[in-house]
This record gives structure tokens, C-alpha cells and sequence, in this order.
């Protein structure tokens, strides 16, 4: 099936790992040299990409609105089935599904009233390990407008501490944008070794401005700890 670039939808709701910049760069640069990518995988009544974002975000960057692209077009019956789809090709193409990127699926089948021995088996992860990291969660309290909501939403590694704990939804949502699934301890001694060896560069204005603000926190920190 052709269909425009433009006619290609790309819905948060079936993005199954998040859009990392350096492959789209790497694809875009392929297409121009003439490279062949597989067809895309749409659904057939929305045109919402099914796998591929990607390839589509390279089609983007390279071509007009107006070109013609191949795709292959299926008919879902649900959400699910069509996140089931994506979920399958994401575990066995392209770059690798991280942690965090199954935690949220974890999440997703969850909400979609699928079981996690489903999920287990289109991952190919055993099951054990999936319930494991189905364990790690926390407690995100926030508003809509004036309604308070209370949800359980995935941790990233390093904040294994806050399992099953309330945090408001700012503090989650800086988690999720920022935090890099790094242990605090690892970050600690990763300072500090740089800071010994002398790869930060102490005659940044900016840098030395911030090593003071962190050291202020800090001190604040090791206060209430005493």
C-alpha cells in the first residue's frame, strides 16, 4: 500500500520505547544515499504508525509531506492488539528495549487488561524477571484541574529506595524526563573521581556556580541526616 508522508500518524499511545535522536540522524542519512528501509506498519483505519517511528521521523527530516511511501496496512481490532504488534516488533528489531522502556509497558498491557505471561511471552523475558521489575513502582499524587489523582507509575533504576512511596507528580515527572537510571552512589564517586583526576573543567564560570549550589545542597542534606 502507498499513502503520503503526511497521512502518517504518530500516536504517543503506541510508541513503545522512546525516539532516540541518534538513530533517527543515522537513518535519515541512509535514506539520502539511496538506502532501502522495510515498510512501515500502520493501522489501517487510523493510519497511526504500529511500528516504525523511527524510520517515519527520517521520512520527515529527508522528504516533503507529499511523498509517497510504502507502507503495510492491518486492521485492529483493539488497542491492545495493536500495541501487542508494536510490543513484538520493538523486542526483536532496531535497538534494544531498556528497563525503563518495559517497566512502561508493564504499565500499559496492565491498564489494557492484558496478563503479564502475555507480555513475558511477546518479549521473550522470563516471567519472573518481568514481575520483578513489575514490582518496581511508586505512588505519584498531583491534580488535574482541581481533582486530586493518586497512580502507580514505573521507577527507573537507582530509586529502588522509593518503591511503594508517595512523591508528588513534579518529582516524577523530573524523574522521568531526567533522571538517567543511575544509582546515587554511582553518581557520587563518579564526581568525585572526575573532580580528582581533573576532568571537569574549574575555569567554567557556569560549572564552578553549580559546584557551589551543590554543595550547599548537600550540606543541607548531611544536616538533616545527623
Amino acid at each position: 500500500m502507498k499513502i503520503r508522508l503526511a497521512d502518517l500518524v504518530l500516536d504517543p499511545s503506541l510508541q513503545v520505547r522512546d525516539v532516540n535522536d541518534h538513530t533517527v540522524t543515522k537513518y535519515a542519512n541512509a535514506m539520502r544515499t539511496g538506502a532501502q528501509f522495510p515498510p512501515v506498519l500502520i493501522d489501517a483505519g487510523t493510519k497511526r504508525v504500529v511500528c516504525g517511528f523511527h524510520r517515519t521521523m527520517a521520512m520527515r527530516r529527508v522528504y516533503t509531506p507529499e511523498h509517497i511511501v510504502d507502507v503495510e496496512s492491518r486492521a485492529y481490532k483493539s488497542e491492545l492488539d495493536a500495541l501487542k504488534d508494536a510490543t513484538k516488533d520493538n523486542a526483536t528489531h532496531g535497538l534494544p528495549l531498556t528497563s525503563w522502556d518495559i517497566k512502561r509497558l508493564v504499565l500499559r498491557f496492565n491498564e489494557a487488561g492484558a496478563t503479564l505471561d502475555e507480555l513475558s511471552a511477546l518479549l521473550n523475558m522470563p516471567l519472573k524477571r518481568l514481575q520483578h521489575m513489575a514490582g518496581m513502582t511508586v505512588v505519584v499524587v498531583g491534580k488535574r484541574g482541581k481533582t486530586e489523582f493518586v497512580e502507580t507509575r514505573p521507577l527507573k533504576r537507582g530509586c529502588e529506595h522509593l518503591v511503594g512511596k508517595r512523591i508528588s507528580e513534579k518529582a516524577y515527572e523530573d524523574h522521568a524526563s531526567r533522571d538517567r537510571g543511575i544509582g546515587g552512589l554511582a553518581l557520587v564517586n563518579d564526581l568525585r573521581r572526575r573532580l580528582e583526576n581533573g576532568f571537569l573543567d574549574l575555569e567554567s564560570p557556569e560549572l564552578i556556580s553549580g559546584l557551589r549550589v551543590l554543595n550547599d545542597e548537600i550540606a543541607r542534606v548531611l544536616a538533616s541526616c545527623e
